[in-house]
Parts: structure tokens; sequence; C-alpha cells
């Protein structure tokens, strides 16, 4: 099955935003192998904020797409690249953006080029995190409604485990429903555990909608996330509260009415 580009664009459009301005026209391309991918297999899309590039994992090398043409790294004219095959692609809450091949060589995105980073050596003795040069995050699960039961269960608990770890490979994912639900008091939590916090999710309570159907003030608490400095991703863990093409229609309205100033 090909998958292209517009459709993963989509996807992601569906389970993520960034804290951004959004635009309010957009046009939908699509692309393939027959107009520029290097492979339909796609393994991960990230933006460049700061030089308008956006960067595409794939499975036959990384594309650089400037809006109008693609400029692929492949082995064939990137001598640091033993496999074409990228297993994943990430930014962190620096805007950094990094990607990781098959042979667990690290390359990350500087301006327009992309550089290797380091390699990390496979198992042949004690694990060593800091070898690992990509952030895991833990994230709590609240126990009133959701997952009784559960290890962790507030922030705090998280924040202390990611402290005792003391690894920049292991910090917080800051789910915003789960903190409501589990403790309240959502933005001085937020600033309690700011910095092991490396990803944040989104959504309403009660029914775990899209912004704006429930009981959290997401334009402040968004501005608040904003004016922290935070420029990564907003993974929106969420349902929709209507069916259907109103439901989706609702949802990106919701998020242009909380997104930041």
């Amino acid at each position: 099955m090909k998958l292209t580009v517009a459709l993963l664009v989509i996807n992601l459009a569906a389970r993520q935003i960034t804290i951004a301005q959004i635009p309010p026209t957009f046009q939908i391309q699509h692309y393939t192998t027959e107009n520029g991918l290097p492979s339909n297999g796609i393994k991960g899309i990230e933006w460049d904020e700061e030089t308008g590039f956006l960067w595409i994992a794939t499975e036959a090398g990384i594309a650089r797409f400037n809006g109008i043409d693609f400029r692929i790294f492949s082995s064939q004219v990137t001598p640091f690249i033993t496999t074409e095959r990228i297993s994943f692609m990430t930014r962190n809450n620096l805007g950094a953006i990094y990607a990781v091949d098959l042979n667990g060589n690290i390359l990350k995105v500087r301006q327009n080029n992309l550089l290797f980073l380091r390699s990390t050596p496979r198992f042949t003795g004690p694990y060593n995190p800091y070898l690992y040069g990509l952030i895991v995050s833990d994230n709590f699960l609240n126990h009133k409604i959701d997952h009784p039961g559960m290890f962790l269960h507030t922030i705090p608990q998280a924040y202390a485990l990611a402290k005792a770890v003391g690894s920049p490979s292991v910090k917080v994912l800051f789910d915003f429903y789960h903190v409501q639900i589990q403790e309240g008091n959502v933005l001085p939590t937020l600033d309690y555990a700011w910095d092991e916090i490396a990803y944040i999710q989104v959504g309403d309570t009660p029914g775990r909608n899209e912004p704006t159907t429930g009981e959290i003030n997401y334009p402040n608490v968004l501005q608040h996330v904003y004016d922290k400095g935070y420029r990564g991703f907003v993974g929106l863990e969420h349902g929709t509260s209507k069916p259907g093409k109103e439901g989706e229609l609702a949802t990106l309205a919701a998020y242009r009415a909380v997104d930041p100033k």
C-alpha cells in the first residue's frame, strides 16, 4: 500500500499540532515517488520552524522539502548514511530535529543541512543510558476514571521518577486531561515539573474530547505553555464531540480558538 505525504500530514493533523498560528487557508498536494519522494514508506515528518523546511524520514533516505521540490539525502550523496532505512524522526522541545537509522546512527538537522551526530553501539555489555540520546517520556495515568491500579498516577510521582533516573533520555509526558482529573491545579503543577517535561498532550474533561468542550481553560493553558518557551508538539489525545465531518470541523475550529496569540 502506498503511503503518501499528504495522507501522513492528514493523520498527523488529526493527532497532534504545534503551538503556532494556524493559517486560515491551506492547500493539499499529494506527493509520492512519482513526483519527488525517495520512498512512499514514511517514517516521520518534522517541520523546521527556523528555516521553513519540511523534513521527511523515509525507507530510502531523508528528504528536505521547501514547498516546491525535494532535496534527497541518501547514501549516494551523503557519505555518513550507511543505511537509507530510517527508523524514525523526532523533534525535541528546543526545536532540534533528529533521525535514527536502522544501524543506530543518530542524524541531526542543522539549519538547511543534515549532519551525522553519533553512532549508538549495539548491546555488548551493561546498559548505559547515556549512549542513547533520544528522549523517552514516562506518562502517568489517572486512576479515578480511566486507569485504576496503574503505577504512576500523579505528576509528582512521574517527576520524582525522572529525577531519580537522572538521564536526559527519560522525561515526563504531561497530559492535561489526566492532570485535571487526578490533581487539578494544572498550571502550578505544570510549573512544578517543567524542567522534566518533554512532551504535552491535550484532551478536555469530562468526555476526553477536543479542547473547549469541557472544564479546562485551554486558551489560558496553551498561552501559558507558549509563554514558557515550549515549541514542541502537542499530542491531540482525545476524541471528537460530534460525529463525522461536523465533528472534524468543530475540532479544527477549537484548535484555532485555543491557539496562543
